[in-house]
């Protein structure tokens, strides 16, 4: 589930426990989301950016090695 805040930021909620999932989203209030049921992506749009998030939390932990440039211990 996503929400707007007050403050235009889009916040993803995990539908079962309500919890928010990550950070809000920095956004103008418009965002677009993959019609896939698999497609874990959502676009936000700032005044000046085009935002594309991948909240697949279990991509994170390849997608944080691949920007690192190789493989984070458990602790990090």
């Amino acid at each position: 589930m996503v929400t707007l805040g007050q403050d235009q930021t889009l916040r993803l909620r995990n539908l079962e426990t309500r919890q928010q999932i990550g950070d809000a989203l920095r956004s103008n209030g418009a965002a677009a989301f993959d019609a896939q049921p698999a497609a874990k992506m959502v676009a936000t749009v700032t005044e000046d950016e085009f935002l594309l998030w991948n909240y697949d939390v279990d991509q994170w932990p390849g997608i944080a090695c691949q920007a690192a440039g190789r493989n984070l211990t458990l602790a990090e």
